[in-house]
């Protein structure tokens, strides 16, 4: 009655491929299959025929099997899985597909509609990467710089595919470090928060700080499913944060907003402060790195009032001291906090001092991080010692 196999993090070269092969021979209930950072992928001709028996499976991970999936293994692999009709999550990346690897993943998804496909240094280009646009449907994607060809041109064909499709369920799209990209295709990914089935939407280290990316944000409507929001690094500053509210202006049920290292300033937090008031349902709010000051933590603190489920805040790096006051309202807002991050704010004893006052509500924090935060030895001591053995800390 297996269901769930993991086995990563090993050494699973193809010798294993024999003891792969009984043991999915022997467990044809097992649903997940966990083999990333085990160069497992080495032994597929040995032990992916049992898989075709495996009719319940619904997620196999084979990531970071480095280079150990080429075109020839690759057709093995999807060959044995075409009767795991219900196979919805399936994880093949930094595997060395190449551009034959991944036309024939290609054609192997066209014939099902699964939710997670990672696209992660697949090692193909502009052909591979055009071949995947046309097949997925309801997938996450997870894109990288440099794996798939990913320059301005594809970059912007991409995006015009995805929101060409009528039929396309896209749920998430995920761009990490694409810091060469042009204004026009730094634009363009944002036409994908548009979608009408997307509810996950993540950047990471592009450059959205010039005007032109910021009117195209501004002119857009993002998807009102959309309940999380991540752009870490993305040097929005206050001008990209007004580009961002205005185009969140219709979204209501978000559960998570990170925007750290954007350094969007009190203007930022001015800007942002109707898209929280609306968004009741914010579980994790990731500010860190903002230039965020006492006057900018006036605005959260009035944003935040009504976010009774919030469990996580960031506010790390963020000139915040008199500010602790409204830090202090939020916990006393929000029952459910269990993470709270205020590293390297020049709080001071006095500003720690009337944090730890509110005993009750940090002893209900799973963590708690206070370093540089410039308290005195003796408050740290005293931190340290009446919770240190409950919370997860940094003083």
């Amino acid at each position: 009655s297996l269901t769930y196999l993991h086995a990563g993090s090993n050494w699973l070269t193809a010798d294993s491929g024999p003891g792969l092969r009984s043991v999915f021979d022997s467990h044809t209930s097992l649903t997940q299959i966990d083999l990333s950072w085990s160069f497992a992928a080495d032994g597929v001709p040995e032990w992916s025929q049992p898989l075709t028996k495996l009719t319940g499976l619904t997620e196999l991970d084979l990531s970071h099997n480095r280079d150990c999936l080429p075109a020839e293994r690759m057709r093995i692999l999807c060959n044995a899985l075409t009767p795991c009709t219900g196979l919805t999550s399936l994880h093949v990346s930094m595997g060395g597909l190449g551009d034959d690897g991944v036309l024939i993943l290609s054609e192997f998804l066209s014939t099902r509609n699964p939710k997670m496909v990672p696209l992660v240094d697949f090692g193909c280009t502009d052909k591979g990467s055009r071949a995947l646009v046309e097949t997925l449907g309801s997938v996450k994607l997870a894109l990288a710089k440099g794996d798939i060809g990913m320059t301005s041109e594809v970059m912007q064909v991409w995006t015009k595919k995805l929101r060409s499709n009528p039929k396309n369920g896209l749920m998430g799209v995920n761009f990490g470090e694409f810091p060469d990209l042009n204004d026009a295709a730094n634009a363009s990914v944002f036409d994908l928060a548009e979608l009408p089935s997307l509810k996950d939407f993540t950047v990471t280290i592009m450059d959205f700080s010039r005007p032109q990316v910021h009117q195209h944000i501004s002119s857009l409507r993002f998807s009102p499913s959309l309940t999380r929001v991540s752009m870490v690094s993305c040097r929005l500053q206050a001008e990209g944060a007004k580009a961002l509210a205005h185009a969140l202006s219709e979204v209501r049920g978000l559960t998570s907003l990170e925007l750290s290292s954007n350094y969007i300033g009190l203007e930022g937090c001015e800007a942002l402060e109707p898209v929280l008031l609306v968004n009741t349902s914010l579980q994790a709010l990731m500010m860190h790195y903002n230039n965020v000051g006492d006057e900018g933590m006036l605005c959260l603190g009035r944003a935040l009032r009504n976010c009774s489920k919030l469990e996580k805040i960031g506010l790390s790096f963020n000139h915040v001291h008199r500010g602790v006051l409204v830090v202090v309202e939020i916990l006393q807002n929000s029952p459910s906090m269990k993470a709270l991050s205020l590293q390297g704010n020049p709080l001071g004893t006095i500003g720690v001092h009337l944090l730890i006052n509110c005993g009750d509500l940090i002893s209900k924090l799973h963590s708690l991080d206070l370093s540089l935060s410039g308290m005195s030895p003796f408050i740290a001591m005293r931190i340290a010692q009446r919770w240190g053995g409950n919370i997860s800390m940094i003083v």
